[in-house]
């Protein structure tokens, strides 16, 4: 059942750049940062569910990337960063699967009397292509954007023992990374750390 084996099947090999600069701002409270960069791709390995693992001949990833980081105090934090992706299978001018155009985060972290800790973070993905493997022939589709909402949180009760919890999706979206696969929505992950010496 399902795909073999390719022996055709040949190693990617990539070649990249990345120029960027940082500018401190606000008596170095503020750091804006702005990224340009570009990876080319020969033989890049993808999927196909008849052909198993198969190569494009070639594929270029080009894009942007603004992020800031602050620390208003000493025991916070807040970086954030959108990035600006075009991915190319250049043989065929498609986008490459699965890769968003457009990509948002954003991460608080906080720290109270040096006991507790808290982090909230956020991420946008952008609508991505992807194929309809229930179609034959296969048929392109689109994964709509998303975004999630995630916290964690932790408390020092000794140097040995932490109490933790963690949200996931706590907006509960409903999301797919790959088509057909679903995800799981809001949960709840909480537990004890504890450090025992011998």
């Amino acid at each position: 059942m399902g795909a073999v084996g390719n022996i055709k099947l040949r190693p990617e090999h990539a070649t990249g750049w990345d120029a960027g600069i940082d500018q401190l701002a606000f008596k170095n409270r503020i750091c804006l940062g702005l990224t340009s960069f570009q990876n080319s791709f020969k033989n890049l390995i993808d999927f196909d569910f008849h052909e198993g693992y198969v190569n494009i001949g070639k594929a270029r990833m080009q894009g942007v990337e603004i992020s800031v980081e602050s620390q208003p105090l000493e025991a916070a934090e807040f970086k954030a960063a959108y990035t600006r992706l075009r991915a190319q299978n250049l043989p065929s001018g498609t986008t490459l699967l699965r890769r968003p155009e457009d990509k948002f985060s954003a991460d608080i972290y906080l720290r109270v009397f040096n006991y507790f800790d808290a982090s909230v973070s956020f991420l946008y993905v952008g609508k991505r292509t992807d194929r309809d493997f229930t179609s034959i022939p296969y048929q392109t589709t689109t994964l709509p954007a998303y975004a999630l909402l995630n916290a964690a949180f932790s408390a020092s009760l000794s140097q040995s023992l932490v109490l933790y919890m963690r949200l996931d999706n706590i907006l509960g979206t409903q999301y797919e990374a790959i088509w057909g696969y679903g995800t799981i929505g809001f949960s709840i992950h909480a537990g004890i750390r504890m450090a025992i010496k011998t």
